[in-house]
């Protein structure tokens, strides 16, 4: 092990409750977010604490845009994502999707790409579609993935609470992005299936390019222009790529 981050819960500077998602800056400076705390943590390569930042907001996942902005995924807010400076201060937001989405975005947790740095691609878990903006809030593309599938079922408890209904298909496992092309690790929701899919599209035009097939079943996957690294539940897997 070279480095380990955190190891206490709690929310002092270097505590954790629950770190969702994390990032680098060009200095190397590892940003992390967590969810509870609503806290972002920033360490440098040795693992001391540079700085932490409070939003008022609860984030989800984070890309870093330059050492003073960052990008979030909110949960609970009226734009899906949000740009924050680090004193914790909003500086601008964007991305509704669903009517009443304050209340509903619970359907739209999912995953996000950094494009250089100028922006990212976002790919949702529950639905067949994906868009690409720039850190401006500029929409690059949205398409439907060629695995379409509608947004889930909201489940309403006796209490109030809400949550996705538990037989709703997982769509998209993970995205990556080389240069100008995005990969979408994606299954066709068939229990038997024994093999998972890589599909590539255009960043920003967000056409279908190609399929990358992989013969397990796999939870994420990092594509490279030679090879695609991928986890599943007790293994890492290098492949070679074919096209």
């Amino acid at each position: 092990m070279l480095l380990r981050l955190g190891g206490a819960k709690g929310s002092a500077p270097g505590e954790f409750r629950n770190p969702i998602d994390y990032d680098f800056d060009p200095e190397n400076n590892i940003w992390v977010c967590d969810s509870q705390t609503s806290l972002i943590t920033v360490f440098d390569n040795k693992g001391t604490v540079l700085r932490t930042v409070r939003v008022a907001v609860s984030p989800m996942r984070i890309k870093v845009i330059t050492r003073d902005r960052f990008l979030l995924m909110l949960s609970g807010a009226a734009q899906l994502f949000g740009v924050f400076d680090t004193t914790g201060r909003e500086v601008y937001s964007f991305g509704t999707f669903i009517e009443d989405q304050i209340k509903n975005d619970i359907v739209l947790d999912g995953w996000l790409a950094r494009v250089g740095r100028e922006g990212f691609v976002y790919a949702p878990l529950y639905a067949g579609m994906f868009t690409s903006f720039s850190f401006r809030g500029e929409l690059w593309s949205y398409a439907e993935a060629i695995t379409p599938q509608p947004l889930p079922k909201l489940v309403v408890t006796v209490e109030g609470g809400t949550y996705v209904d538990p037989k709703a298909p997982i769509v998209h496992r993970d995205v990556c992005t080389i240069a100008d092309t995005t990969f979408i690790l994606s299954r066709f929701g068939l229990p038997n299936d024994k093999e998972s899919i890589l599909d590539a599209y255009s960043v920003r035009e967000g056409t279908y390019l190609y399929s990358i097939r992989i013969p397990k079943k796999v939870r994420s996957a990092v594509v490279t222009p030679h090879w695609v690294y991928t986890l599943a539940d007790t293994s890492i897997t290098i492949w070679k790529r074919e096209c």
